[in-house]
């Protein structure tokens, strides 16, 4: 009999440690799968009032770009379906010391049918807007202003034409020179920020 009891107490103490492990782990999984979201934001991408989604996920394997932008639409059936995804414009900011979190200097919002990216870093500030043209999920507009030491740089793109207009200013915002680039359309699968 006293065989019989320690057997079962250990069974029972292996069955617990068991247990516990496989419940550990699995919550172990939930919390680094809900940690990876770090931005999210619903609204109508494709006027179909449904509710799509916008979800910022953290990506380790890129030092320069550790975040990956994701656009879900939602479909009759209620199912999300990946339509574009990005992991190269949304970069990570960072002082000579320390990284700095996402969520102070980047904002991410739906409005208008559009994904609008907003950045503002120290004497930075851009805005892109994503949204439908065509058929493609593509970047509609862009502005950004730059600090480039001796004033700043306005850089202005519109798909309509596909062409960025480039102004650099003086530090009294004097235009010093107005310059073209023909880019032609971005889609947001191959669109990239530069570092």
């Amino acid at each position: 009999m006293l065989i019989f009891t320690i057997t079962s107490n250990t069974i029972r103490m292996k069955l617990s440690n068991i247990i516990f492990f496989i419940f550990f782990s699995f919550y172990s999984y939930c919390q680094d799968k809900d940690e990876q979201i770090v931005l999210k934001v619903v609204g109508d991408l494709n006027s179909d009032n449904l509710i799509d989604e916008v979800i910022i996920n953290k990506d380790s394997t890129d030092t320069n770009y550790p975040f990956i932008l994701n656009v879900f639409l939602l479909n009759d059936k209620k199912e999300r379906n990946l339509i574009a995804t990005s992991n190269r414009i949304i970069l990570q900011a960072r002082t000579r010391k320390k990284l700095i979190p996402l969520q102070s200097y980047c904002n991410l919002k739906i409005e208008d049918n559009k994904v609008i990216v907003n950045y503002n870093i120290d004497s930075a500030y851009s805005i892109y807007k994503f949204g439908f043209q065509d058929s493609d999920f593509i970047l509609l507009e862009y502005y950004g202003e730059f600090n480039n030491g001796n004033g700043k740089q306005v850089e202005n793109y519109t798909s309509k034409n596909g062409k960025t207009e480039i102004i650099i200013k003086d530090k009294n915002d004097n235009i010093l020179t107005r310059k073209e680039k023909v880019e032609g359309i971005k889609k947001l699968d191959n669109f990239e920020v530069d570092p």
